[in-house]
């Protein structure tokens, strides 16, 4: 099992944020930890006993009947605080979010460890009988929480002071403890004594009390607590694959990765099976859930994805994602044995020339770290001991789906500079206003107006993700809005209408302050485009003078909130364009559009530089190489 609590820390900025546990998880973060993370990330370690016992702490006491309470441990005040919809619903009624906390939060929230002999010996206490318990035994704490999840006119008709329909509620209970974990590991055995005793009808034959008393089918909660309380593995979590040596395995690749998410890191995957392919290397796809807020519908994978990592044959595990997703989604999610038994490579994109410190821990998790660019090769040096090998990453055009201005909105008969940027890629680091000051400094408006029938140029702005109301997208819009020559498109594009996009413009400008890579830029070299780009990150691998229009920079610090993960002590930067030289470029780009040698040069360059074919040959040396060193 993963120990989680750390790396659950790291990765949620905004739970440490509202816990006030920015310098180490406090026992507000781990009592989040216990009761809601270890239900996200479902692969982690089960409750130490430490734990346990302060979870079963007690912190109040609830009133069932006069004279009658009930402890409230912190587990359930702890797992309530994280369900608003729970509250919501029983507002009113604290007996029923204890009835809710114990049928169905226990197992819910990972907690059924918690569940020890005291606990079921109180809840199995029957409340006081009135007037007699009469043929049907009295209710029990458990039972009478349960039944104050029922609808008010559900218990209306089933009055617990009344012997024929306390039976019948019975019966339903019985029922729903046998689907139940919660109440499978609740409910005393005496109550499966009790329901396997015979009975006499009013026909004098005998028959077992689950039967007299309506059940539909015969009680299995007995069965099921044993499983439950004996070594049951926790919902959601993975045993762990054998633990054979990923040199017995069959050489190939096991290539993880947003298979259909629409971004660049998808992108990535996709693009790594076509190099997989071109060099005849064995290798299989595994997906991994981007998140809801991501858009999945690239279905150019669609007949290569398995859903399951069991589905991983191959020796190596090549993880196309950034290292922090590689830890939460997938190793915290899946379990320690995606990783057993193969030899693991990180080929992790990340755009900061430092690793942040407090991530170091995730290069355990990796045999080998792979670089898309030389830049994010220094910056793996100098962060961790484990081999860092220089991997370009390939990239292709040929699912572009040719598109008119027209049909995109675009105007028809002006020069184009485009960029195009995702909202929740960091805008910092984008910098999408250095390109519109550029652009207007290249082409001043004449008294600082224009009137777009006189405009020969335009810049397109191509997004997604805005969100309506914020205020940072809120002003650029505006800010867009106040030169008519500009179009922003605000919208999600498929993948072969984003590059019909790229191929209906003239020229790309990004004014990045850091890229791991840059594939949109590389993208545009391969449709013949001139890029107007920040001499800085992954992009001056492929693109320099001769074949682009690089932008002088300056070092700029990476301020807090500018970027994910990083915290100050990490003495993060990144570079700041030099927009009036920006704005010499994009004119010299807008130049060499026309120029039938640079074109070609240009044309030549990408299709080297991205070949599948020729990065394909150079993964398969390399795994060569790891495969013949592993015996």
């Amino acid at each position: 099992m993963i120990a989680g609590l750390n790396y659950a820390w790291l990765l949620r900025p905004d739970v440490r944020k509202s816990t006030k546990s920015e310098q180490a998880p406090n026992e507000a973060f781990q009592g989040w930890w216990l009761v809601r993370g270890r239900v996200e990330y479902p692969a982690c370690e089960d409750l130490s006993e430490d734990e346990v016992q302060w979870l079963r702490k007690p912190v109040g006491q609830l009133t069932l009947a006069p004279g009658v309470t009930l402890p409230v441990p912190l587990a359930m005040k702890l797992t309530l605080q994280y369900r608003p919809d729970v509250r919501q619903k029983h507002a009113s009624n604290p007996l029923a979010l204890a009835g809710w906390f114990f049928t169905s939060g226990l197992h819910e929230h990972r907690l059924l460890r918690l569940v020890d002999a005291d606990w079921v010996r109180q809840l199995d206490t029957a409340l006081p009988a009135k007037g007699g318990a009469g043929p049907a035994p009295w209710a029990t704490w458990l039972m009478t929480l349960a039944w104050h999840l029922l609808e008010p006119a559900q218990q209306a008709a089933l009055p617990l002071a009344e012997p024929a329909a306390r039976l019948k509620f019975l019966a339903m209970f019985f029922e729903a403890a046998a689907r139940s974990p919660s109440l499978t590991a609740l409910l005393a055995r005496r109550w499966h004594i009790w329901l396997e005793q015979e009975e006499a009808r009013d026909n004098g034959r005998t028959v077992p009390r689950w039967q007299l008393i309506g059940m539909r089918s015969r009680p299995v909660w007995s069965q099921a607590r044993t499983a439950v309380l004996e070594g049951s593995t926790p919902s959601g979590t993975t045993v762990p694959a054998s633990t054979i040596h990923w040199r017995d395995r069959p050489f190939g690749v096991n290539l993880y990765g947003f298979a259909f998410g629409e971004l660049g890191i998808g992108e990535d995957v996709r693009m790594a099976v076509k190099a997989c392919e071109a060099a005849g290397i064995p290798h299989r796809v595994v997906n991994v859930d981007p998140g809801a807020q991501l858009r999945q519908a690239d279905q150019a994978l669609a007949e290569h994805v398995q859903r399951s990592a069991e589905e991983a044959p191959f020796a190596f595990n090549i993880f196309c994602m950034p290292g922090f997703d590689m830890v939460g989604r997938v190793l915290m999610r899946e379990g320690q044995g995606v990783l057993d038994g193969h030899c693991n490579i990180g080929w992790w994109p990340w755009e900061l020339p430092v690793w942040p410190k407090r991530w170091k821990p995730a290069f355990d998790l990796v045999d080998e770290v792979w670089a898309a660019t030389w830049y994010t090769e220094a910056m793996y040096r100098a962060a961790t001991d484990k081999p860092v090998t220089w991997m370009p990453l390939p990239a292709a055009v040929d699912r572009v789906q040719p598109m008119t201005r027209q049909a995109l909105g675009l105007p028809l008969r002006r020069f184009l500079y485009l960029f195009v940027f995702d909202l929740n890629s960091w805008l910092p680091r984008k910098n999408p206003w250095a390109v519109i000051d550029a652009f207007q400094r290249a082409y001043p408006a004449p008294s600082g107006k224009v009137r777009p029938g006189q405009a020969q140029v335009s810049l397109v702005l191509k997004t997604m993700n805005g969100r309506d109301g914020h205020p940072v997208w809120e002003a650029f819009k505006q800010r867009c809005a106040e030169d008519p020559r500009i179009v922003l498109l605000d919208k999600t594009l498929d993948r072969d209408q984003v590059l019909g996009l790229i191929q209906a413009c003239d020229a790309y400008v990004s004014l990045h302050r850091a890229e791991g890579f840059g594939r949109t830029l590389a993208e545009a070299m391969l449709l013949g485009k001139p890029v107007v780009a920040t001499d800085f990150s992954g992009n001056t691998d492929f693109l320099d003078q001769k074949v682009g229009f690089p932008v002088r920079w300056a070092r700029k610090t990476v301020e807090p909130g500018d970027y994910l993960f990083v915290e100050p002590d990490d003495d993060a930067w990144w570079a700041e364009a030099d927009v009036e030289h920006a704005a010499q470029q994009m004119q010299a780009a807008k130049a060499s559009a026309k120029d039938a040698a640079f074109k070609a040069r240009l044309s030549a360059h990408a299709a080297e530089v991205f070949s599948p074919v020729r990065i394909g040959a150079q993964m398969r040396k390399r795994l060569l190489q790891m495969w013949e060193a592993g015996r």
